[in-house]
């Protein structure tokens, strides 16, 4: 039986706009590098709600104008809290300067996942999948795992792009290169994150299963970042920090999208010819 739905959208926003507040704790973390896997997972929350919203611009059932315009202010909330948090830590040195300067930065980042989160599932609701309402009967249909010759080419693709941007971008390689390398290759595990996580939440069927794919893949490329960013040459246990960052966030986005799965919403293949 499903709950009434405008009550559980109310509270689904309200967390949301709750957990938003998470990198206030910045200003309870001391100045140590021992702290950063702290960090880092505060900062996998932010880019986790960053990614939702660019899901719900794209596969939403309202207008895309008012989907759009109110994904853009939702982003702008989210920006507020990481700076506030960090001039909250040294209130001694804090400014209104350095807080606007730190939200500029923090509102373009947060822009840059929600359009990029949206640009993604514009492309998956345009030529692969669409959100629909299912029936009773048709949400507990058994979902059959199913890959073709192009699923197998297209996922050795993506493989071996992120092994070769890897390569391009490992500390010991002083070109050029290596800082595009290595942001190109942190939004592209970003985004397969996310879609793998929108497929575990919203795909038909029983999600178990896909929930430890989702979780597998995402401890893979934090283990892929860790390695890119040197951190295991500072300490070693900043590594795990990154393992845990990369899993938050599409725990972040699957923790949301389970309430859109229980009020009978599901990403469905589109009907071709």
């Amino acid at each position: 039986m499903r709950v009434n739905g405008r009550f559980v959208w109310r509270w689904l926003v309200a967390a949301n706009m709750l957990l938003a507040c998470a990198p206030v704790a910045y200003c309870l973390l001391p100045a140590d590098i021992r702290i950063l896997p702290l960090m880092w997972a505060l900062a996998s929350i932010t880019i986790g709600q960053s990614m939702l919203l660019g899901i719900w611009a794209a596969l939403g059932l309202s207008r895309f104008t008012w989907r759009l315009i109110t994904a853009l202010l939702a982003g702008a909330y989210l920006a507020i809290w990481p700076p506030l948090g960090l001039q909250l830590r040294d209130p001694s040195e804090a400014s209104l300067g350095g807080y606007f300067s730190e939200l500029c930065q923090n509102l373009l980042g947060v822009f840059v996942m929600i359009g990029l989160a949206a640009a993604a599932f514009l492309v998956v609701r345009r030529w692969f999948s669409e959100l629909r309402l299912m029936t009773e009967d048709e949400d507990y249909a058994p979902g059959k795992m199913q890959y073709s010759i192009f699923s197998l080419l297209v996922i050795t693709t993506v493989a071996a792009l992120l092994l070769g941007l890897a390569r391009a971008a490992r500390p010991a390689e002083s070109n050029d290169w290596r800082v595009g390398a290595a942001t190109v290759l942190m939004l592209a595990c970003l985004l397969i994150d996310v879609l793998c996580a929108v497929w575990a939440a919203l795909g038909s069927g029983r999600i178990r299963w896909r929930m430890a794919v989702v979780m597998m893949v995402a401890g893979l490329l934090g283990v892929l970042n860790a390695i890119i960013s040197g951190s295991a040459a500072l300490a070693w246990w900043l590594a795990p920090g990154w393992v845990l960052a990369s899993l938050l966030t599409p725990a972040t986005v699957i923790a949301s999208l389970l309430v859109v799965r229980a009020q009978g919403y599901r990403l469905v293949a589109k009907r071709r010819g």
